[in-house]
């Protein structure tokens, strides 16, 4: 075993075995000492010893399957190792225990489906159409014509009527036409519409208080001019005075119209019918007298349209 060759196991650096040489003089690592097994290579046939991966002597890789290597014990090291430092204690922690590990899961929440919509009833009220109310149109009565007895002879033979007889028949004759032309004729063409005056040539009917002064002439103005008011079924004075100058009616005027809305507005009367005033266009030119007789006007404005 003097002569025997052996390898270095790091790095297949050759050696012997048998030297005093302790280390590789190629990778200066501890080279195992004593018997050696070897192995021959598989394809070049060199002795190689066991726990090479390859052939120092072709290179081929190999897998070793036999043989083995015997090293030694190495020697105990006498060099002392310094003194570590002391690290310093770390605190106990407690022990929980099996109470202290309890796990608490969150509840889980429940989701309840939302309900679904419910179609909303819906309900049709018809408002019936306000109708309008007419009043009442007077209608005169029908005349009846009276037709005088016509006389007539007696079946017998005929007989010349005297003259005195037939005059008695002619002079009947006129007293009946004109009795009945005094008595249906003369009173229906004496009636006119919304007054009782003959002849028809008041458009103005009389109230049936005694109305005298400002409270006269504010009836007459609000009668003559009621077109203004959209043919109006009722007229009712709130407040109100005849200017100084007698010339305009200032006044705060509510009436029901033909649709049947109540309308309430301030007006005034100049030279021919009602106006919406402005504030300007009132008071800085118009003294008024002292406040109206309502009462008195609306009775006879009420009387008017009943």
């Amino acid at each position: 075993m003097n002569n025997s060759i052996a390898y270095c196991p790091y790095c297949s650096t050759p050696y012997n075995p048998a030297s005093d040489i302790p280390c590789c003089v190629n990778c200066a690592k501890p080279l195992p000492k004593g018997e050696i097994t070897t192995i021959n290579c598989p394809t070049c046939g060199a002795p190689i010893p066991s726990g090479l991966q390859s052939c120092p002597a072709c290179g081929a890789a190999f897998v070793p399957n036999a043989g083995s290597i015997i090293i030694p014990e190495p020697p105990e090291l006498t060099a002392q190792l310094p003194d570590l430092p002391t690290l310093p204690t770390l605190p106990t922690v407690p022990d929980l225990g099996a109470a202290g590990e309890q796990t608490v899961e969150p509840p889980k929440p429940v989701i309840q489906p939302a309900p679904a919509p419910q179609p909303a009833m819906t309900q049709t009220v018809q408002t019936p159409a306000p109708q309008p109310v007419k009043a009442p149109t007077y209608q005169p009565p029908m005349a009846q014509t009276v037709q005088a007895p016509i006389y007539q002879p007696a079946a017998t033979t005929p007989k010349k009527l005297g003259s005195k007889k037939a005059l008695v028949v002619g002079i009947g004759l006129v007293v009946a036409a004109l009795a009945a032309f005094i008595i249906f004729i003369i009173p229906t063409s004496s009636i006119s519409e919304g007054g009782s005056s003959v002849g028809g040539t008041s458009s103005v009917r009389e109230p049936s208080g005694v109305l005298t002064g400002d409270n006269k002439t504010a009836y007459e103005y609000i009668i003559a001019s009621k077109d203004e008011f959209k043919y109006p079924e009722s007229i009712e004075i709130i407040g109100g005075s005849l200017a100084s100058d007698g010339g305009c009616l200032f006044s705060n005027i509510r009436y029901k119209n033909a649709d049947g809305d109540i309308v309430e507005e301030l007006y005034y009367f100049d030279k021919g019918g009602w106006c919406l005033p402005q504030e300007e266009d009132i008071y800085p030119f118009y003294k008024y007298t002292d406040e109206l007789d309502l009462d008195a006007i609306n009775a006879a404005l009420e009387d008017y349209y009943s």
